[in-house]
């Protein structure tokens, strides 16, 4: 018998995200558990890319530097500005 594979993230979590995208459709049965489980490998992978050296903490310089530097990530490069702006600190009015 197949060993069952588990992710951090839940099944029915995943569901819901991909149900509440407007674009998707129809889910073929188990597209949630290999969504989580791609979902999982990626962060796991930028985290080890961005972790490099200093293997006790990341931070969000790291994370744009890795993006920006790395041509598999070039797909967020996009998002680097929200990063920035996620990061930034907050100004009391």
């Amino acid at each position: 018998m197949a060993e069952k594979e588990t992710t951090i993230i839940k099944k029915s979590d995943m569901k819901k995200i991909l149900q509440d995208n407007q674009e998707i459709g129809r889910l073929s049965k188990g597209i949630d558990q290999v969504m989580a489980t791609v979902v999982e490998q990626f962060t796991k992978d930028l985290i080890e890319a961005s972790l490099n050296d200093d293997k006790t903490s990341i931070d969000m310089e790291k994370l744009i530097y890795v993006i920006s530097e790395n041509k598999k990530y070039d797909f967020l490069e996009t998002m680097i500005p929200k990063f920035k702006e996620l990061s930034a600190p907050k100004r009391k009015e």
